[in-house]
């Protein structure tokens, strides 16, 4: 099975993208940035990463940038949410490195179609 790593310092948002995943793949939940990089073990690696972007430090763009810039974990999808929804925020968030930027509150349908299509 397929693992998610969940990064938000929200709990309710890790719920609510936890249930609507939880069926189809292995959930991991993390409620920092930090508490996220410190869990990263080279032979378990997230296949894929929701992203809160504003989360204190590391910043969701700080947690991103960090993943695309080692060999490792370069490769691994990166979906960033966030209720900031200006073009100039989507290009940041895309700019740090994400595959993919939704804005919260979060469509149902746009989460699935972005995760089916980066995993």
């Amino acid at each position: 099975m397929k693992k998610i790593a969940i990064v938000d310092d929200t709990p309710v948002n890790l719920k609510l993208i936890d249930m609507l995943l939880r069926q189809s793949y292995d959930i991991q939940l993390y409620n920092n940035g930090k508490e996220f990089l410190d869990a990263l073990n080279p032979a378990a690696l997230p296949d894929l990463v929701i992203l809160d972007r504003m989360m204190p430090a590391p910043t969701g763009d700080e947690v991103c940038m960090q993943l695309k810039s080692q060999p490792l974990t370069t490769a691994i999808p990166v979906i960033m949410c966030s209720a900031l929804s200006s073009e100039v925020d989507i290009d940041d968030g895309l700019s740090a490195g994400a595959d993919e930027y939704l804005t919260k509150p979060l469509d149902r349908n746009d989460l699935l179609e972005a995760v089916d299509r980066l995993i």
